[in-house]
């Protein structure tokens, strides 16, 4: 469920298990992270995903953090 908080969204995530990754760079670039994931960790792996959302946890302000040094963990559900 999402609860809206003025200019933020609030969302609770379910349990369950998590394949997590550490991602340093500019978001422009999470499109190939993400085709790497799949391509390298969930297909050739033959890992089952669970139907919940994939959620990303951004480490540092865009604001006052070079691009390059950007921090973004990405969860994928698995069953």
């Amino acid at each position: 469920n999402t609860t809206t908080l003025d200019s933020f969204s609030v969302r609770t995530i379910t349990g369950g298990r998590y394949l997590s990754f550490l991602y340093k760079g500019d978001y422009q670039n999470l499109s190939e992270v993400y085709d790497y994931i799949f391509r390298e960790w969930i297909i050739k792996k033959e890992i089952q995903l669970r139907e919940v959302p994939v959620f990303e946890h951004y480490l540092n302000n865009k604001m006052v953090t070079n691009k390059a040094d950007l921090l973004t963990e990405i969860y994928v559900p698995i069953s």
